[in-house]
């Protein structure tokens, strides 16, 4: 093997049945015939924030981990994934998916990490256990999952909603208490974890698009074995943003076309879309970037 480390430890926090999991196994697969990768060691899950800290102690090499995270240790990040600002088709392009990394990049330069892959998380949906009244209320007080803090957060809360943390690994523990009636989640998420729970699913289209990112940590970049698993990952996921989309839509069309489930597209209020106006990552310092 070109690469000399006996192994290379990779996490991630999701189901292994989740939708995305067969790109990350893609890039497992290429990444073996160099460097003798390991998908969750000892069969362990570093939910969300831990992951950081699993990354930074050496436990793990790279670290899939949902955007939000990240924000804990650059919290100008928070302006990527403001309401309707990243989308689809400004990650259209090899070039403008490479150019998110090198951003991104830029504003962890002071800190042990950077990102070398990014896969398309999902553009957001909201799904309840009871259908809501669309000219009404609408979320006004439901208690709703997050997958992670700060923009998660913000973005329900100026919906009205209240917001609940739970990363995925742990999310199936919070339905089952009842303390929440609703997940703000991916497609693939809602398929896996929260489709028998929580049928009536809400589309605002472009809310928010979280993605998640390959953590390493700064001090390997220039590593052989490094080198090789940034290649495959770049390759098998963060090269595959199109598939991915057409993924979620697969999904999204066959709620709609269920007897069982319920899927509507809706247009944020005025009320609502002033309070997502007004969100503070709205106004930092980093412009995001454009297609």
């Amino acid at each position: 093997m070109a690469s000399s480390k006996t192994a290379v430890k990779v996490g991630y926090d999701f189901p292994s049945n989740h939708p995305r999991a067969k790109f990350l196994h893609s890039a497992v697969a290429l990444s073996r015939k160099s460097a003798p990768v390991v998908m969750n060691p000892d069969n362990r899950i570093y939910p969300g924030a831990d992951t950081i800290g699993a990354v930074r102690s050496g436990t793990l090499d790279f670290g899939w981990i949902n955007f939000c995270h990240l924000e804990g240790i650059a919290p100008n990040l928070a302006a990527f994934h403001a309401p309707f600002t990243l989308s689809d088709e400004t990650m259209r392009t090899t070039e403008q998916r490479s150019r998110y990394l090198s951003e991104v990049n830029a504003l962890l330069e002071d800190t042990d990490f950077r990102i070398c892959s990014v896969m398309r998380g999902a553009d957001q949906i909201i799904c309840t256990d009871r259908a809501i009244d669309p000219a009404g209320a609408r979320f006004a007080g439901l208690a709703l999952r997050v997958p992670g803090p700060g923009v998660y957060q913000r973005v329900i809360s100026a919906l009205g909603a209240k917001p609940i943390l739970a990363p995925i690994s742990t999310a199936l523990t919070l339905v089952e208490s009842g303390e929440i009636g609703g997940a703000f989640t991916s497609p693939g998420a809602w398929q896996t974890l929260f489709k028998d729970q929580f049928p009536h699913v809400y589309h605002m289209k472009g809310l928010m698009m979280i993605t998640y990112v390959l953590l390493s940590r700064r001090s390997d970049a220039d590593t052989e074995w490094a080198r090789l698993v940034r290649s495959a990952k770049m390759q098998c996921v963060t090269e595959k943003w199109e598939e991915m989309r057409l993924q979620d839509d697969e999904i999204l069309s066959t709620i709609a076309t269920t007897t069982t489930d319920s899927y509507e597209v809706l247009e944020p209020t005025d009320r609502e879309f002033r309070h997502l106006s007004l969100m503070p990552d709205r106004e930092r310092s980093v412009t995001p970037f454009t297609p």
